[in-house]
């Protein structure tokens, strides 16, 4: 829909331009949510891990490395699931 794209346009700006920021890992932990309730895990994990390159060590990195392991082992990507959470 019409507000999706422009939530999912102002989450990548906020991204692009204040990757540093805390809001910039709630921003693509929230777009990894929707891509999952669309089952789009390929994009899901895409903003899933740009949290664990941006985000510091932390809450939100881990939340993202926990929820990206999760992806992988529904994948059966056991794995890279490890080494996410390595």
């Amino acid at each position: 829909t019409e507000d999706e794209a422009s939530m999912s346009a102002k989450a990548q700006k906020l991204m692009s331009e204040h990757a540093a920021s805390p809001y910039a890992s709630l921003a693509a932990l929230a777009l990894a949510k929707e891509a999952v309730d669309k089952n789009d895990h390929e994009l899901a994990l895409k903003n899933l891990k740009w949290v664990v390159d941006h985000a510091p060590e932390g809450e939100f990195n881990l939340v993202a490395r926990i929820r990206a392991a999760r992806i992988m082992l529904a994948k059966k990507n056991h794995t890279e699931a490890i080494k996410m959470l390595e």
